[in-house]
């Protein structure tokens, strides 16, 4: 490996404790909990010991992968659902484009229904 620590998380106490980042902090400081767990195994299962890694070792690498990816998805998901509320109504330019992925999505979805999807996406 590159480096012999994993970096420390840390992150502004703002985000730790505002109402609307909360929950994708949490996320990230449990996926960062648990990618740091991995990696600590498979320095446990490789010791000392030169050479490539074995298929064990290697499964444990790709297991603090998943993690990570999965850690940024739902983080990711959580900033969206829980900030885009507020963010919608105040700037103009993100209301304009929420509305037109909303519109195209039900198009998507329902095409043939004859529904009009721009009155569906204004009514609030």
């Amino acid at each position: 490996m590159a480096t012999k620590t994993v970096r420390k998380f840390t992150s502004d106490q703002a985000c730790r404790s505002h109402r609307l980042t909360s929950r994708a902090y949490q996320i990230v400081e449990y996926g960062h909990e648990s990618a740091t767990s991995l990696i600590e195994a498979f320095r446990k299962i490789k010791g000392t010991r030169r050479g490539s890694a074995t298929d064990e070792q290697q499964d444990s690498l790709r297991a603090t992968l998943v993690i990570s990816r999965a850690c940024i998805d739902s983080c990711l998901k959580h900033l969206f659902k829980d900030c885009l509320v507020e963010l919608i109504p105040r700037d103009e330019s993100v209301k304009k484009e929420s509305e037109t992925f909303v519109e195209r999505a039900l198009r998507r979805t329902d095409a043939e229904s004859g529904i009009d999807c721009r009155l569906l996406v204004l009514q609030r």
